[in-house]
């Protein structure tokens, strides 16, 4: 399986609010399973960004999607990022 990289994007965790870099599709894969709540894991962001970061580690995908779903799936789930 492939490991994509993309443009930097940090993710804010809680606490301490300290900003985690996220640069790969690897790494956005794992944000997702360790930092998204039960409840934000139903929804169709989380779902939306799960799929685009299997099918860029497949070459099947972008990781430019990925990201951007990765973006919109923190947005939704109210975590803050710095891109």
């Amino acid at each position: 399986m492939a490991n994509p990289t993309f443009r930097l994007v940090e993710l804010c965790l809680h606490p301490p609010h300290v900003y985690r870099p996220i640069a790969s599709v690897a790494d956005a894969s794992l944000a997702l399973l360790e930092h998204w709540s039960y409840e934000m894991q139903k929804s169709k962001p989380f779902e939306r960004a799960c799929k685009a970061c299997l099918d860029a580690m497949e070459n099947d995908g972008s990781p430019v999607k990925a990201r951007s779903e990765f973006m919109k799936a923190a947005k939704a789930a109210g975590i803050a990022i710095r891109h």
